[in-house]
């Protein structure tokens, strides 16, 4: 990950589950930084995952009526 190593560190050894929560938690602010924009794309892509986790689960619903 090319993060600033602050925000590295304090994602490193995370579960799977509490990097997604700690990511879709994050609040970037003004993108006018490293640190921002790396925030602001994590957290695209954890909300992202999460759909699609969501998406997935409901097809796995319907083709088991």
């Amino acid at each position: 990950m090319n993060a600033p190593a602050e925000l590295r560190e304090s994602l490193t050894g995370l579960p799977d589950k509490a990097l997604l929560d700690r990511c879709a938690g994050f609040r970037p602010g003004v993108v006018d930084d490293t640190t921002g924009s790396t925030k602001h794309t994590l957290r695209a892509l954890a909300k992202r995952w999460r759909d699609l986790d969501d998406e997935i689960t409901g097809h796995d619903r319907s083709s088991t009526c």
